[in-house]
């Protein structure tokens, strides 16, 4: 994730004091704790306005025990998941989350619950970062705004799936398993792949892709 111009703490309950001065879009609200309803639409409305990034991580040495109440946050488009694996969620706390979102960042798993994720509820994602060990990547198929796409500590037995999304532009590839990835020779739309070690991706074949490969993880701000 880029540098922010401005990040602003929030802890319960929100103090409507903190944002005197409006966020802009390359400001950052992180919350610390979990909010009620209330202060989650209150927090929603302001990030919504500013179209600036709203991120939910603990404090250090704390977890959330649920994110149930991130549901709550309507009207924001830009949302970073960032807990530890001492924090617990279901795929029904992912799914609930509202669905006017247009950039979304999942925390890490290592098992397969975003699969089980009903991702016609979120029709204008345009970018998506996931994780964990799947079959194939079908489950997105309902995203037909996403452009951008990154797979990060994910296993996964092939990349069928990827064909389905019809405005992707962007693959980013880090620290993942793959066990083939022929399919990504049929995403047309695709044109910048960025992958930090191809040796853990088998059968990718980009010799007449026409693909911009890049090792550079920056690709994600592309």
């Amino acid at each position: 994730m880029h540098g922010f111009d401005r990040v602003y703490g929030v802890t319960r309950p929100a103090s409507r004091l903190l944002f005197q001065k409006a966020p802009k879009a390359n400001d950052l609200i992180t919350i610390y704790e979990p909010l009620d309803e209330v202060d989650c639409r209150f927090i929603g409305e302001v990030a919504g306005a500013a179209k600036c990034w709203l991120r939910l991580t603990p404090k250090v040495g704390k977890s959330f025990d649920s994110l149930a109440w991130a549901k709550h946050f309507i009207g924001c488009e830009k949302v970073w998941i960032d807990i530890g694996t001492d924090s617990k969620f279901s795929w029904q706390d992912i799914e609930s989350l509202p669905a006017g979102m247009h950039e979304l960042l999942l925390p890490t798993v290592r098992d397969n619950r975003y699969s089980r994720i009903d991702f016609s509820r979120f029709e204008g994602l345009r970018k998506l970062t996931i994780s964990g060990k799947l079959k194939d990547l079908r489950f997105l198929a309902p995203l037909r705004s996403l452009r951008h796409l990154g797979l990060w500590r994910i296993t996964l037995d092939s990349l069928d799936g990827i064909e389905l999304l019809p405005v992707l532009e962007v693959l980013r590839i880090q620290r993942s398993r793959i066990k083939h990835a022929a399919k990504i020779a049929q995403c047309g739309t695709l044109k910048r792949l960025a992958v930090d070690d191809a040796r853990w991706i088998a059968g990718l074949d980009l010799q007449n892709s026409g693909l911009v490969v890049t090792a550079d993880l920056s690709a994600e701000e592309s």
